[in-house]
């Protein structure tokens, strides 16, 4: 598989996280707003099903990660990023896949 690839698949999954959060944030406005307790337990037990999903996604996310570390032929700069208005700090990162130098 190329680095193009895993790159794409990272990209995914990082908006598989982003529709997950707004389900689970949808089952909690759901239970928040339920009076009826048997159906607010199928509320809650959906909403764990979705943070497990969360979950492996983020595990994909650094398989994902380590893959284009390892594929990538890394052209590494250095730059700084504003923390705050008045703090900033240095980092090195690949201008190709994004990876910190390790």
């Amino acid at each position: 598989m190329s680095l193009n690839y895993f790159m794409l698949c990272k990209k995914m999954v990082k908006n598989n996280i982003l529709l997950i959060d707004e389900i689970i944030s949808n089952f909690e406005k759901m239970y928040h707003d339920c009076n009826e307790i048997e159906h607010s337990k199928n509320i809650l037990r959906l909403r764990e099903e979705y943070i497990i999903k969360k979950k492996e996604q983020i595990q994909l996310i650094e398989i994902y990660k380590d893959k284009i570390y390892k594929l990538c032929n890394h052209e590494f700069i250095d730059d700084e990023i504003d923390i705050t208005p008045e703090r900033t700090q240095k980092i090195t990162y690949c201008t190709i896949c994004e990876s910190t130098k390790k």
